[in-house]
């Protein structure tokens, strides 16, 4: 429930800017109006909606007993299935790892040329990636090919968005031109996530 929140913000907040070319199989949003409650009543507050909260859920289910607040304060880890839930929270397989396959497509056009990477990733893994380097790019040696292609290799099996390309086209003695190439690919892989 919204209290007070910046409305004219949240939309902003909820979109995710460059993932227009996301397809996934999870469950899509539905777009909804939303409101505070505060507009309808400046006196509310988070406790005061709680209590109403609590108190309709005790009347719908007939309850008649007090309700077990837990405090900050109080020491509640020691039960294991509680300790056990906050200890996993923070955990990559908690917030990632439970993520529906989806495809994402981008394309990204820099001073030497253009290249477009479609990526497949499931739980949080990418399963496929494969890249194309568009009409226009210059690259008469074939090793902006063949770095595309290392790329392309290194990013399969890793965590989407945390990726690692340590050691993909590393080696001394490359070209000027192809110094940038590596150079613009590994900032635009790394801002995608």
């Amino acid at each position: 429930m919204l209290i007070s929140t910046k409305l004219d913000t949240l939309g902003d907040l909820l979109r995710v800017k460059g993932k227009e070319n996301m397809v996934t199989k999870g469950v899509a949003s539905v777009r909804s109006p939303v409101c505070n409650l505060q507009q309808y009543n400046p006196e509310v507050t988070h406790e005061a909606f709680t209590n109403a909260v609590v108190a309709q859920f005790q009347k719908d289910y007939d309850i008649h007993q007090e309700p077990f607040l837990v405090s900050d304060s109080q020491d509640f880890r020691c039960d294991e299935d509680i300790r056990k839930g906050i200890e996993e929270l923070p955990t990559w397989a908690w917030a990632y790892g439970q993520t529906p396959e989806f495809t994402f497509e981008v394309q990204q056009t820099f001073s030497w040329g253009s290249v477009k990477l479609n990526l497949r990733s499931k739980h949080g893994v990418v399963l496929e990636s494969t890249s194309q380097i568009l009409d226009g790019t210059l690259d008469e040696s074939g090793d902006i090919a063949a770095y595309v292609m290392e790329l392309n290799a290194s990013l399969v099996g890793q965590r989407y968005g945390f990726w690692n390309l340590d050691g993909v086209m590393q080696k001394e003695g490359h070209s000027a031109e192809l110094a940038l190439v590596v150079g613009d690919l590994r900032r635009w892989i790394s801002e995608i996530a």
